[in-house]
């Protein structure tokens, strides 16, 4: 199984364990620029948190981690939720976790453990396709929903988030599927790509900081292209705005 080796202690802080983590796996190839990276992602309506989202083209990853400060009380409801939303999920967590996490951790769960200095894959996990519509359709904002809708035909001038969700429960799973990607890439472009600037030799603290989004300042920003063009072109890719 692949180790590498990082330069920081096993008493790693969350932020330092997220910076150690995405270094591990930009350096074997995992991660790319045209991966969208997303710290402390909020999903299903603001009701839960999983501390790193990757958005692939063809992929929804998910990582929680723990750190020695963090328990493990929550972590069998966070992964039961986790996995109608993420293709596969992936749990980092310090050495003295390692047995407990073992406990809890399905097929799709893949762990990965801090041992000195080294990251080890302890548990491979498989890649499981979100199967519920209603999961892709709740990664979408309202306004993005509104504006799929109204590109089947669909009318989308309810007020009701309810009423859109029914609404969009009618769309193919694959196109909801292509679409909540795109929204995705599109929401987080700002901050991911700042994240990939900023990079240099190691991913570190630093750049993990550069993640956290300044929503005031994003507001001010205006993009030419619209959330309705990029799912219409059906493509987005960070590495073309570099």
């Amino acid at each position: 199984m692949h180790t590498q080796e990082i330069v920081t202690p096993n008493n790693l802080h969350e932020a330092e364990m997220k910076a150690s983590l995405l270094d591990h796996w930009r350096a074997m190839g995992k991660i790319t620029v045209t991966d969208t990276i997303i710290n402390e992602f909020t999903f299903n309506g603001l009701n839960r948190r999983i501390d790193l989202a990757i958005v692939k083209d063809n992929e929804l990853i998910g990582v929680e981690i723990k750190s020695a400060a963090d328990t493990l009380e929550r972590l069998s409801g966070q992964l039961k939720e986790y996995g109608e939303f993420f293709d596969k999920i992936y749990i980092f967590v310090c050495e003295k976790h390692e047995n407990k996490c073992l406990s809890l951790l399905g097929a799709k769960h893949e762990l990965l453990v801090l041992k000195g200095k080294n990251i080890k894959t302890v548990k491979r996990g498989r890649k499981q396709l979100v199967s519920e519509k209603l999961s892709y359709i709740k990664m979408m904002r309202a306004n993005e929903l509104a504006q799929l809708l109204k590109r089947n035909n669909e009318k989308s001038n309810l007020k009701g988030r309810k009423q859109l969700e029914a609404l969009a429960l009618n769309l193919p799973k694959s196109q909801l599927r292509k679409s909540s990607f795109l929204c995705l890439k599109h929401r987080f472009y700002d901050s991911s790509l700042e994240f990939w600037k900023t990079l240099n030799e190691n991913v570190t603290v630093s750049n993990i900081h550069s993640l956290q989004r300044n929503r005031t300042n994003a507001k001010k920003r205006l993009r030419k292209d619209s959330i309705s063009n990029t799912i219409k072109n059906g493509s987005w890719s960070t590495r073309n705005h570099l």
